[in-house]
């Protein structure tokens, strides 16, 4: 294993190297202790691994067993042409060479927009077209379509596989990116949807609760709309078999009970708009 003095002396003096005290390095040479921090991680086939000055790889061997994905930042160059011959035949492993203190942060909003863009690019082979389901007024239809194309997604390991390695490289590159990020104003619409759709994965969104808000909701608005057999024109109604006055529903007392729900999860930008 690399976390060996065997190893590590060895590899040192092969590459004609010392550690180098100004980065802070300190290699590894217990292996117990190796596999101690990475189980302490709790690290699935389901994590993205974002690792800072992997060194000489002790960590970066065992996450690679474990995780979807590690994204490894390492200053030293030297240390680069170690890892990159270490793990060349590691198909998830991401090597940068760069100081992650000084990591341009518009580069890395660049990569996290490129990642959104290739996850719509491939959920769109698999006939699940992001734009179309933001395009449509109703959020509670968006959410509806969002869970459609999660149960598509889980109907093969491979389909599956893909979108999480995408999606979580997605999600650690925007937390990487904070808290930069707020105060550039960066908004990509296409985030929030993939965001939901990972979430699923993990049961970190609760169906019931969004179908119970979608039926308070509809009390509410039965409540605050009053319908009679009139035909009186007015500037705001809508025609049909009844006439429903919509100048008669009280946005102010919609907003108070929602606010007052115990269900925050379902956004609604524009109350009006959406009523």
């Amino acid at each position: 294993m690399i976390s060996s003095k065997k190893y590590v002396d060895e590899t040192l003096r092969k590459n004609n190297l010392v550690a180098n005290k100004s980065l802070g390095q300190n290699f590894l040479v217990e292996s117990d202790i190796a596999t101690f921090i990475v189980d302490s991680a709790n690290i699935s086939k389901d994590t993205c691994v974002i690792e800072i000055g992997p060194g000489l790889g002790a960590l970066t061997e065992i996450a690679l067993e474990k995780a979807d994905l590690v994204m490894a930042f390492e200053i030293d160059a030297n240390m680069v042409k170690i890892l990159t011959e270490t793990f060349k035949e590691k198909e998830n492993f991401i090597l940068t060479n760069i100081d992650f203190l000084k990591v341009d942060i518009e580069k890395l909003i660049k990569n996290l927009d490129e990642v959104i863009k290739e996850t719509s690019k491939y959920l769109k082979t698999l006939k699940i077209d992001l734009d179309k389901i933001i395009e449509k007024e109703s959020t509670f239809d968006q959410l509806e379509e969002l869970r459609n194309a999660y149960n598509k997604l889980v109907e093969k390991d491979a389909t599956k596989d893909r979108f999480k390695v995408l999606s979580n490289t997605m999600i650690n590159l925007y937390e990487a990116s904070k808290p930069e990020i707020f105060e550039m104003g960066w908004e990509n619409e296409m985030f929030a949807p993939i965001n939901y759709i990972n979430g699923l994965f993990y049961n970190l969104i609760d169906d019931e609760k969004v179908e119970r808000a979608r039926n308070k909701m509809q009390k509410i608005l039965d409540s605050s709309v009053t319908a009679n057999d009139a035909v009186d024109e007015q500037e705001y109604v809508i025609k049909g078999s009844k006439v429903i006055d919509l100048t008669k529903i009280d946005v102010s007392d919609i907003k108070k009970r929602l606010k007052e729900a115990p269900y925050k999860a379902v956004e609604i930008d524009d109350l009006r708009q959406f009523v």
